[in-house]
């Protein structure tokens, strides 16, 4: 390993680091629920200084809400992993309407196939990295020092996460009925939505189960632990903030493709975690690839689910506007299924038109405009 070139004029650069910041990415990423293979892999979190923050911050909602038909409720929706899923595979692109069934028993094993390839993977990269720290040409400390140290407390900490904060587990006796069917339905901004059926029990352990502390540990435990991470990370920030601009050019080349794999992992990790929370779902003929309107999405809910007993739950949840030709288009389109929605409520709307417009019956009491003109005369 060569000598440091400018031993003696050290320097502190913050710009060394900017290719670590993908703060959005990495928080994605750890919302999404890591597995604990995924926990295992030899690459650097692409956003360090996520970790400063609180974990509070990994017990938020997500920005989507959803409804039951069922239930006539609507709630946020709190299930990270199914939040990263949808937005992954693009399931609430205008036009999609995607049906979901889940199943009484599904399969991981491909997902851990994959996840299992990309953790051996990032370890293949890692060594090659290492051999080129020690054998490189121009490579001093530095370079061999920040890819031990950030990977193993990239490590550390995603070990750490995975033991403070989970997956909440619902509590099924708290579920009434909890074998009778259940869906809800995620409406999309424009023309789309996603509609996941099964049972009571199980649209709770979609809808719901967001990330919490682990129940098993105190909550001085977990204090101590955040202060401990929050710590290390800003020493191991320090470490990399001033070493890396003092480095030969192989070090600093060493710590970009450091970062690189970095950026790939988080990357490589939100679409495995989307792929695997797909899985265990079964998607059903009614899904439709290409819906024109909005008007189609509604048809396509209120046909779906035409056999619920309280048919009264579209106002219920408010699915439509609360208008005449409304009300009667939402009639007529759960047992004409043949027509198109939107020329039904086209053909409506002409026939609410054409009526005659009902006149206000004249109050005898009042005075008409003659009479009370000729008396203040």
């Amino acid at each position: 390993m060569a000598q440091l070139a400018n031993s003696k004029n050290w320097v502190f650069d913050v710009s060394a680091l900017m290719v670590l910041i993908s703060e959005d990415e990495e928080l994605k990423y750890r919302l999404s629920g890591r597995s604990k293979i995924e926990a295992l892999c030899a690459a650097p979190v692409a956003g360090l200084q996520t970790y400063l923050k609180s974990y509070e911050i990994l017990l938020q909602t997500t920005s989507y809400s959803y409804f039951s038909p069922y239930g006539c409720k609507t709630a946020s929706l709190r299930n990270m992993t199914l939040d990263n899923a949808i937005k992954k595979a693009g399931l609430l692109e205008d036009g999609k309407c995607t049906y979901f069934q889940i199943p009484q028993s599904s399969s991981k094993s491909k997902s851990i196939s994959s996840q299992w390839i990309w953790v051996t993977f990032t370890w293949l990269c890692m060594g090659e990295l290492l051999v080129l720290c020690q054998l490189g040409p121009g490579t001093t400390w530095i370079g061999l020092t920040n890819c031990v140290v950030i990977t193993g407390w990239s490590a550390f900490l995603r070990i750490i996460e995975r033991i403070m904060v989970r997956p909440a587990s619902g509590n099924e006796s708290l579920v009434t009925r909890p074998d009778r069917p259940d869906s809800v339905v995620i409406l999309g901004r424009s023309h789309s939505a996603v509609i996941i059926s099964g049972s009571r029990k199980d649209i709770k352990a979609w809808t719901a189960n967001g990330l919490i502390y682990n129940q098993n540990s105190s909550r001085t435990l977990n204090s101590v632990w955040q202060a401990f991470t929050r710590v290390g990370t800003l020493f191991v920030l320090i470490l990399a903030f001033s070493t890396n601009p003092n480095g030969s050019t192989m070090d600093q080349v060493i710590f970009i493709l450091l970062n690189v794999l970095g950026q790939l992992n988080t990357l490589m990790g939100l679409w495995l975690n989307a792929k695997s929370c797909l899985n265990l779902l079964g998607k059903m003929p009614d899904s439709v690839e290409n819906v024109p309107s909005r008007t189609c999405i509604y048809a396509s809910l209120i046909r779906h689910f035409k056999d619920i007993k309280d048919n009264g739950w579209v106002d219920k949840v408010n699915l439509l506007p609360q208008t005449d030709v409304w009300s009667e288009w939402r009639d007529r389109v759960a047992s004409d299924t043949k027509t198109d929605p939107k020329e039904l409520y086209n053909s409506i709307n002409d026939e609410y038109t054409r009526r005659p417009r009902k006149q206000m019956p004249i109050d005898s009491t009042k005075p008409s405009l003659t009479e009370s003109s000729s008396s203040d005369a």
